[in-house]
């Protein structure tokens, strides 16, 4: 059996410091390189910042995570008319750290990054709670919201096409959506959308329109009380048949079997 690396929340990660930093009203700071195993993890509260991406210089603001390994540089290319504040944290390893997130990733909601940080400095700040389970905590945290922003985020690698495709479906997957609807919103032509797609994702438009639905049936069955015709409708199926027929092929299952599975203490038939 292939042997993978052990997940980053598996190793000995320890919590070192936590503090608040705001940077003065001059254009750069002087950055810091991060030492062999650390991780330095910078959360903009506040302001605003530049950073080198993969496609050039951007600026970002509040709810901005920052997660440097060692070799990486802190964030300095500051703006001196709107400084940026942030919450750092500096964890040690027992090893030197792979990157498993991107180096930059955003909070889907600024107010809860600021929820994140008041939560974790009242912590920090609280001698009588332990230090080993709030490090834990917070970089728990931080690597889900990194890891999960990741793996929704538009990949700007991806021909203009294929992120258009990709936000229409997310955003309209519920409406009686085509793909010449798609293909149309993308301004390329069907067969130039399917090109795309093999050449840059493997499932075709049609099977991410269709995975996007079963991914908001699964919430649906699991999180209400609604019918099965309502959600299919509320998903964007033609009929029931057709969304029993999908949703089996995809699972195994059928929706009502899932959301029984789903819905009821696992220990107990």
């Amino acid at each position: 059996m292939e042997a993978f690396p052990p997940h980053p929340c598996a190793r000995a990660v320890a919590l070192e410091k936590i503090g608040l930093y705001k940077a003065p009203h001059i254009s750069d700071i002087t950055p810091i390189q991060i030492p062999p195993h650390y991780e330095y993890i910078e959360v903009l509260t506040g302001g605003r910042v530049s950073f080198e991406t993969e496609v050039g210089p951007r600026e970002f603001g509040c709810g901005t995570i920052f997660w440097h390994l060692p070799g990486d540089h802190t964030i300095h290319e500051n703006n001196p008319e709107d400084p940026y504040r942030c919450l750092v944290l500096l964890f040690k390893n027992s090893e030197d750290p792979a990157r498993r997130v991107p180096h930059w990733t955003l909070w889907e909601r600024e107010n809860e990054a600021l929820v994140f940080a008041e939560e974790i400095l009242r912590g920090y700040c609280d001698s009588s709670l332990d230090r080993e389970v709030l490090g834990a905590y917070a970089y728990a945290r931080l690597f889900w919201q990194a890891y999960s922003y990741s793996h929704r985020k538009p990949d700007l690698a991806l021909p203009l096409p294929l992120r258009k495709m990709r936000l229409i479906i997310d955003q309209s997957f519920a409406a009686n959506l085509s793909i010449l609807d798609i293909a149309a919103h993308a301004k390329v032509s069907v067969s130039h959308l399917h090109a795309l797609c093999r050449r840059h994702l493997q499932p075709s438009p049609h099977q991410q329109l269709l995975m996007r639905r079963l991914q908001e049936a699964c919430r649906l069955l699991i999180s209400s009380e609604a019918p099965i015709k309502n959600i299919c409708k509320d998903c964007g199926f033609a009929n029931v048949e057709c969304f029993c027929r999908s949703f089996h092929i995809k699972f195994g299952t059928t929706p009502g079997e899932y959301r029984r599975q789903h819905s009821h203490d696992p220990f107990h038939s």
